[in-house]
């Protein structure tokens, strides 16, 4: 079984710039997390809906992300930029081929 989460954001313009400049630094530092399977992210160019879903090995690796250091500067960034994202599971998940 796999686990997901989601982590959903509207940003404006300013802040998309912004938030996409973060990613592209801190994804693939996230990527290195223990637990981590995969990353997938893409922005909504009309809505401008952004929409990161993490694959995990277990949900006790999530909660270890959870409460660890990584996601505080996510949002630390989130409140520096004046964006609140949403963030949603684990949900457990299966792969349909």
């Amino acid at each position: 079984m796999m686990i997901v989460t989601m982590t959903e954001g509207h940003p404006n313009e300013a802040q998309g710039v912004q938030t996409e400049a973060f990613l592209a630094e801190f994804l693939p530092r996230m990527k290195m997390e223990p637990g981590v399977v995969e990353i997938l992210h893409y922005t909504d160019a009309e809505s401008r809906a952004a929409v990161t879903v993490v694959v995990w090995e277990s949900e006790a690796a999530v909660r270890r992300y959870r409460e660890g250091e990584l996601i505080k500067e996510a949002i630390a960034f989130e409140r520096r930029i004046g964006e609140s994202a949403r963030r949603s599971g684990p949900f457990a998940a299966q792969r349909y081929a």
